[in-house]
């Protein structure tokens, strides 16, 4: 039987992973039933924010991926494929009781969405695409260096571009939690007071360095635009215009290859909309959330 919305108690619960990780997440707000994926790989659901207030039109279910937040790392160093993570969010559908889930994905949390939406064909209720790409080839990579180029002109650029182009590997969390948050002025569309509270506030989070290894193996050939089609759940991409790692061109690539997908770009806003544009992202997604109800 499908648990109602009103039957997830608001608080924190543990759920079994697929394999021998144990997932923490976190329940709010009320509506149609949505978990939340965020990015990295290597961060928690504290990366989300609120998601602009979201959960006044939905229930929720903020996952801390594995390794991430509270939630146990694997013992197996290489377990953080986008086929692990897919296999987590079926786990912590099953342990919800939920016939079907709307699923929202964040950057690589999105390509953990395509992935579970492909493998787990009618599980979903709804699926949004949120500032994600369904490759990062080496076309697209000649894109996000294009993008870097035109910020060349902000008073940050000197110093965050040759951290990012140097790409060192952490030694630990703590160093690469701060890393991230150094080179963070180049996923906004204006690195102001906003934009500066919303990184200031994730501080006291949590980067799991140990994630990143076994993703710069797969992300090279990670292509899954041949797969897109055999999505038919009801789509909403979302994407910041002016996103310089998972642009307008990637978002169209999902738009145009998932089944009766839509497509929302937001304005003055890079890879954080609902930082940037809360009201804008707001619109977009609410209504698509209300007829997915």
């Amino acid at each position: 039987m499908q648990t109602t919305p009103q039957r997830l108690q608001p608080g924190d619960g543990q759920a079994p992973g697929h394999d021998d990780v144990t997932l923490h997440y976190r329940v709010s707000g009320h509506g149609p039933v949505l978990i939340a994926h965020p990015g990295g790989p290597g961060t928690g659901a504290a990366f989300l924010g609120d998601l602009a207030g979201l959960d006044e039109v939905a229930t929720i279910v903020w996952l801390d991926p594995r390794g991430t937040g509270g939630s146990t790392e694997p013992a197996d160093s290489a377990a953080y494929t986008l086929a692990h993570y897919a296999a987590d969010v079926e786990a912590l559908r099953e342990h919800l009781g939920l016939d079907r889930v709307g699923l929202l994905g964040f950057s690589h949390g999105g390509m953990v969405a395509m992935r579970y939406a492909v493998d787990h064909p009618g599980r979903l209720s709804h699926l949004v695409l949120l500032d994600t790409a369904p490759a990062l080839d080496a076309e697209a990579m000649k894109r996000v260096a294009a993008a870097m180029d035109r910020r060349e002109g902000e008073p940050w650029y000197d110093k965050v571009r040759p951290e990012i182009d140097a790409d060192e590997a952490a030694a630990d969390d703590d160093e690469a939690l701060a890393g991230l948050l150094r080179i963070m002025p180049m996923y906004f569309h204006s690195w102001d007071d906003v934009a500066q509270s919303f990184v200031a506030g994730l501080d006291g989070a949590m980067f799991h360095a140990r994630a990143t290894a076994s993703w710069n193996t797969e992300q090279p050939t990670m292509d899954l635009r041949p797969e897109l089609g055999r999505i038919d759940d009801p789509t909403l991409v979302v994407v910041g215009e002016d996103d310089f790692i998972c642009d307008v061109t990637s978002a169209h690539e999902m738009a145009d290859r998932i089944k009766g997908a839509r497509l929302g770009v937001i304005g003055e806003a890079g890879h954080f909309p609902w930082v940037e544009q809360p009201a804008a992202f707001r619109a977009a997604l609410d209504p698509f959330l209300a007829e997915n109800s």
